[in-house]
């Protein structure tokens, strides 16, 4: 009866939530569940696009086409350079996208068709009656062509995600739920495809992929439209923000960031890890009669739901350990892994138990990578004061740069081993094995170099919390000094600061060895001082967390800090025709001379300002710098595009004034950066201002929230009242039949 009671109660909390959001929230159910079958729509539309990739050991291009390792790699090169061009373009169409449908739906209405046809193109070409050279030729094309498409169709759908709702707990909850229903694709294709590949001659042939792939294409093209149709874009952000961050802008920002570099480090030096991805595939495709394939289909099911596991402990696992430590964990568990596989590969039951138990471990990246790559635009925001989220992935190009060499390590490994286009050697177990087996090596080596960077990075929990306060107090001086401060803002980082002040006095308490175990103590006693030292240890992060802010707070108050204000204040007063004109420098020098200590950063400013100077020459063409006004690129972004020549005009005068813009910030940067720092300092004069307001502040704050949710209550009681209305008439009317 209880049970029964929770599922009505969960049925009227969803018909009740259906259309309206609950209070604090702003997606409906019915958005949710739309969102969600679209996504399993869109993974559909991809599932044989998805198989069609440059790599050495992919099946349908290598094994199945016929090209050469070696040669796949060539053309992986080639695709690559094209891909900056690609990459680029793609990322300056999104950026400038301002639709009614919005910023990432419209993709989905157009982009799906041409992927969807183009991948049905690509299999249905007459490749037996083709030469080597034309079979290359018509591969690079029709790759480099779903390339244009499809990543516009893959990244519109799950970029909706980060625009679905500002409330961070409901977008982690959406994302949980829609990832539930678009793996069902996955699982289907992964369960069904093997199995009638059986009567299609295996995954090695043509037929299959032209035959078995394309209905699911279809079906999926047709309820991915559920995501454009059923889902909204919410994007937080002034009306007049353009995003307007150029390429080697983002660079020279982004150089700076040193988790940056340590992510992509261990990628770029562990391109080995993935080499031995191919061999439970090999071991069905080439080891076991066709017939097996259907139990193939069933293997890969049974391995890919290991990740179901691995989400679910994923959240409870960073809570206790952290995602740094968890990620060192799996990458090393990887390693053991795969030093298991390589004296047990032969024993097929062993090596699904090991496949099964690597893809549970290397499942937990799906929950700490998005995490880390968050944190460290939080950490990018902190050092530079901007925020860079899109352009990450354009400076991650150069990692295609590093690709194309590293890149024919793998296909040489196979050509060394006696794998060259003709992949049917594969069958003889002569060849097959001792390839797998250094494989493997080759794995285990690039595992090993993947997680060495990662004991340099040092971006914890506790440190990223400390990141957050600190952007936080930014943004209330700012906000403030703009006039766009919110009652709820101030009062709670007016409390951060209150609770900072008080929790900094308290004594630092002892930890580890500070707090020993006295001789002889029982179970229970040290179990006591464990935990007392957890507490400890807990209690005196958050006094230096505290410290961190009152830091943040009085930066100011130091004699080192003020001298550079006061520099600022020289850079400043030089006024930005000075970096040309040599004013600036001579101020510089002046300051320098009367404060000796100062001298290192003087020095470094002088050189900055040189730099400034060339770029301004190369700029202006030897004339004075000219300031940037900001009105240019929002009227820019204003214009029309109601026609293709508005839409063009427009999209010219966009390009024109960020260039402007850029190239002024380049020029400018020694003065630009001066007035920030004096901006900053004459903010933080305002801090006795904005306290004085925060009890009235918290007041209106609690306020608006009652009356929200009143409001909230008083419908949802109106609905509720409506459903049991409806129930009631549904009842009289079987009573009266």
């Amino acid at each position: 009866m209880a049970k029964q009671n929770k599922l009505s109660s969960f049925i009227d909390e969803a018909k009740l939530h259906w259309k309206t959001p609950a209070y604090g929230n702003y997606v409906p159910i019915k958005e949710i569940l739309g969102y969600g079958v679209g996504g399993m729509g869109v993974k559909f539309a991809l599932a044989l696009s998805g198989t069609i990739a440059l790599s050495t050991g992919n099946a349908l291009v290598g094994s199945t086409i016929g090209i050469a390792p070696t040669d796949l790699q060539i053309l992986q090169v080639i695709s690559t350079i094209l891909g900056f061009a690609i990459t680029s373009l793609r990322a300056y169409i999104l950026d400038n996208t301002n639709t009614k449908y919005g910023k990432f739906r419209p993709y989905l209405l157009y982009m799906g068709i041409p992927t969807v046809a183009i991948s049905i193109l690509f299999v249905y070409l007459p490749y037996d009656n083709m030469l080597y050279w034309q079979k290359m030729a018509a591969v690079l094309i029709c790759y480099n062509a779903i390339q244009l498409f499809s990543p516009f169709y893959e990244y519109s759908y799950t970029n909706i995600l980060q625009v679905i709702s500002p409330n961070t707990q409901e977008r982690t909850n959406i994302i949980s739920v829609t990832n539930i229903i678009l793996s069902i694709a996955p699982t289907i294709t992964g369960l069904i495809v093997p199995a009638l590949a059986a009567y299609t001659g295996g995954l090695d042939s043509i037929e299959t992929y032209r035959y078995v792939y394309p209905p699911f294409c279809v079906f999926g093209l047709i309820i991915g439209y559920f995501a454009f149709y059923y889902s909204k874009e919410r994007i937080v952000q002034a009306k007049s923000h353009i995003n307007d961050v150029r390429f080697f802008d983002a660079i020279v920002k982004v150089a700076k960031n040193k988790y940056f570099w340590i992510k992509n480090c261990a990628g770029w030096i562990g391109f080995l890890e993935g080499a031995s991805g191919v061999v439970i595939q090999w071991t069905y495709m080439y080891g076991r009669p066709k017939e097996d394939l259907a139990q193939y289909g069933l293997v890969t099911t049974i391995i890919g739901n290991s990740a179901l596991f691995a989400m679910m402990f994923a959240p409870f696992i960073i809570k206790k350990i952290g995602k740094r430590n968890l990620l060192i964990l799996c990458n090393l568990m990887n390693i053991v892994l795969l030093l298991l596989l390589l004296p047990f590969y032969k024993n097929t039951i062993l090596l699904i138990v090991l496949c099964y138990c690597n893809g549970f471990f290397n499942a937990f990246a799906n929950i700490y990578n998005p995490s880390i790559d968050a944190d460290m635009k939080d950490y990018q925001q902190y050092i530079s004061g901007e925020r860079i989220d899109g352009m990450f992935s354009t400076v991650g190009l150069i990692g295609g740069v590093i690709g194309m060499g590293t890149g024919f390590v793998v296909p040489a490994i196979y050509e060394k081993m006696g794998l060259h286009e003709d992949y049917s050697v594969l069958y003889d177990a002569s060849v097959r094995e001792p390839l797998i087996e250094v494989l493997i090596i080759a794995s285990v080596i690039g595992a090993i170099l993947n997680v060495i960077p990662y004991f340099f990075y040092d971006l914890t929990e506790q440190k990223h919390g400390d990141i957050i306060k600190v952007l936080k107090i930014r943004a209330l001086f700012e906000d403030y000094a703009n006039g766009d401060i919110t009652d709820d803002a101030l009062a709670d980082t007016v409390e951060l600061i209150h609770h900072s002040i008080n929790l900094a006095e308290e004594p630092l308490l002892p930890v580890g060895k500070d707090l020993p175990i006295p001789k002889g103590a029982s179970l229970k006693e040290k179990r006591a001082i464990y935990k007392q030292r957890r507490l400890n240890a807990q209690h005196n992060s958050e006094i230096n967390s505290a410290k961190i802010v009152l830091n943040e707070m009085n930066k100011f108050s130091s004699d080192k800090m003020m001298q550079e204000v006061e520099l600022a204040k020289a850079v400043y007063g030089a006024g930005v025709k000075g970096i040309t004109s040599g004013r600036t420098i001579d101020a510089i020098e002046g300051f320098a001379l009367k404060n000796p200590n100062m001298h290192r950063k003087a020095s470094k400013l002088i050189r900055q300002c040189r730099k400034c100077a060339k770029k301004a020459k190369r700029y202006y063409k030897g004339s004075d710098i000219i300031p940037f006004d900001r009105n240019k690129l929002i009227e820019a972004d204003a214009m029309p595009e109601n026609t293709t020549a508005e839409k063009r005009m427009r999209k010219s005068a966009v390009h024109k004034a960020i260039r402007e813009k850029s190239h002024y910030e380049r020029a400018a940067m020694v003065y630009l950066d001066a007035y920030r720092l004096i901006k900053q300092w004459e903010d933080y004069k305002n801090y006795d201002e904005i306290a004085g307001q925060y009890s009235a502040a918290r007041e209106r704050a609690n306020e608006k929230k009652r009356l929200e949710m009143e409001e909230v209550k008083r419908l949802e009681e109106i609905r509720k009242a409506e459903l049991e209305s409806l129930k009631n008439s549904k009842k009289s009317g079987r009573n009266s039949k």
